[in-house]
């Protein structure tokens, strides 16, 4: 399996990071990556975060760096058990991408029917692309959640990051995976890299994927046509 995109990372702006957009795209163009995804936090995640201004300044940024296609994008905090995002409307309208997670940091934890109610209600915010790293310590209904994936066009992250941290759990992402390809739905694969060091480190999920028999049409990862399809079926237009 040839991964050519990494739909998930970070820069210095989130104020716990260490890398430049510049160098994240180096170090995508050296990995051998056609596009990279740059997936800034919400303001509620880090006090020393990513303010709102970031976002409505992405227009600087050429689309193309050292060859690799930039993505221009947030990862969300889903901040209310409706789905509210720390992000709005407005802004989210700019993004290629949108990915929407739960932080410990600004996302209560409740029982298994309230996360995966709250999961459900922030992927019918038709801006959402994705539900980054469902499986990190929020235990929730994960065949509730592959359904409203499917039935509202939202992709799976499938997130490098969260398996190499020990704790996280494995089993929830394995069962998320193994409704994923009975049910359909696509998957998204992201370092989540804080450091240009970690850009398309997609061994562990790649690897969980590969185990889990996922086709490649369901991986948005292998394909630079099949992710901008995909965001485009989503709202997102402008690509």
């Amino acid at each position: 399996m040839l991964i050519v995109t990494d739909n998930h990372s970070h820069t210095v702006a989130c104020g716990h990071a260490y890398g430049t957009i510049r160098e994240n795209a180096e170090e995508a163009a050296h990995k051998g990556l056609k596009l990279l995804a740059i997936t800034e936090h919400g303001p509620a995640h880090d006090q020393r975060g990513t303010p709102l201004m970031f976002f409505d300044t992405y227009r600087d940024v050429p689309d193309t760096i050292y060859g690799v296609r930039i993505l221009k994008g947030c990862e969300a905090n889903v901040i209310g058990m409706d789905g509210e995002l720390d992000i709005p409307e407005k802004t989210l309208k700019k993004m290629d991408i949108v990915i929407a997670s739960f932080h410990s940091s600004c996302t209560a934890n409740g029982s298994v029917e309230e996360n995966t109610a709250r999961m459900i209600a922030a992927m019918k915010n038709p801006l959402v692309d994705i539900i980054g790293h469902p499986d990190r310590g929020y235990a929730i209904d994960v065949e509730r959640v592959v359904l409203a994936a499917k039935q509202y066009n939202v992709a799976i992250e499938a997130n490098d990051s969260s398996q190499a941290v020990a704790g996280d759990d494995t089993a929830q992402m394995k069962a998320l995976l193994h409704h994923c390809r009975q049910h359909q739905v696509m998957l998204s694969l992201g370092s989540d890299a804080h450091s240009p060091y970690k850009i398309a480190d997609l061994a562990i999920v790649s690897r969980m994927v590969v185990e889990a028999g996922i086709p490649e049409e369901l991986i948005l990862n292998t394909s630079v046509a099949r992710l901008l399809a995909f965001l485009r079926s989503n709202h997102k237009t402008h690509l």
